[in-house]
């Protein structure tokens, strides 16, 4: 089923107030070349959103590290602050990449940066994901348990959960738009880059995890970023769950769709093993990023 990617469209936008704010950790330190193991440190806290950090500071299998402020992943950001525009700011961002389909951006809002930030629209979702989506988030703003149950019911949303990202890697519109990206990142200024969905979690998680992967991050690290959604998130998925219970929808019909599971980016790297024999050979063949590209990617994006 192609359905996982687009169901950021069922999260509301955060919710304003501290409860929508991460607990602040360790100071975001773009300067700093590798992690000392504290997921907080790679927080960039921000009023607008919930779920940005930098890919920096993980390490490589070679034991070096990606490299820190060059790659930031976030849910949309759609009502900056004054303060969230300074820190913004200080990131150096010179591209912001959005992977939400058209009527996301129409519905909620586009990324609002400051200037010299170029944004681009990215889409990763076939007409079908799109219809689907719209209707699963019609049904949960307003309310609508029989609808909801209908489209989620069943184990559906159980099902969506987990083979998203593998139906994403196997869609031709978001292989497309995955390949431009990662070569604009190649480029000499490809760099700073923000990428995005809705929530940060599903469309922006495996784009995450692609990219770390073709920098040399181990499965089990890739993971562990993936599923730090889940905390990030907390907060927001809590006042979610309260606003559809009041409504008197079942929260666990929506939970594998508001929640991360490991089991979906492991199955989504079984699937490109199976489909294509190993993740090099998806890079090459299903990405088009030839050797070139790629060494281009891992010297720009790896500290020595």
């Amino acid at each position: 089923m192609r359905r996982r990617a687009l169901l950021q469209a069922l999260s509301p936008r955060p919710p304003s107030g501290s409860a929508a704010r991460p607990a602040r950790g360790a100071a975001y330190r773009p300067g700093v070349s590798r992690n000392d193991g504290e997921a907080a440190d790679r927080r960039v806290l921000l009023e607008c959103t919930t779920n940005t950090r930098d890919l920096g500071g993980l390490p490589t299998e070679d034991g070096r590290w990606v490299r820190r402020g060059m790659l930031f992943r976030s849910d949309a950001v759609i009502a900056p602050t004054k303060a969230d525009l300074d820190a913004l700011a200080g990131l150096g961002l010179r591209h912001s990449i959005d992977f939400r389909a058209t009527p996301e951006v129409e519905a909620f809002g586009a990324n609002a940066f400051g200037e010299g930030v170029v944004v681009r629209a990215m889409p990763l979702l076939d007409e079908g994901t799109s219809v689907l989506g719209a209707a699963i988030s019609k049904a949960l703003r307003e309310g609508d348990a029989a609808t909801a149950e209908e489209l989620l019911g069943g184990g559906r949303a159980r099902e969506m959960g987990r083979l998203g990202p593998t139906q994403m890697v196997r869609r031709r519109v978001a292989l497309d738009s995955f390949a431009a990206v990662f070569r604009l990142m190649a480029g000499e200024a490809g760099t700073p880059l923000v990428f995005n969905c809705s929530a940060g979690k599903d469309r922006t998680g495996v784009f995450a995890a692609l990219v770390l992967r073709l920098l040399g991050v181990a499965e089990a690290v890739i993971i562990e970023d993936y599923l730090l959604s889940n905390e990030c998130r907390a907060a927001s998925n809590a006042a979610t769950y309260e606003r559809l219970a009041a409504a008197g929808l079942d929260i666990e019909l929506v939970r594998p769709l508001t929640e991360q599971q490991a089991d979906a980016i492991t199955g989504m790297f079984r699937a490109i093993e199976a489909d294509h024999g190993s993740f090099d050979a998806f890079v090459r063949d299903a990405l088009g990023l030839d050797d070139e590209v790629v060494a281009a990617l891992r010297a720009q994006l790896v500290a020595p």
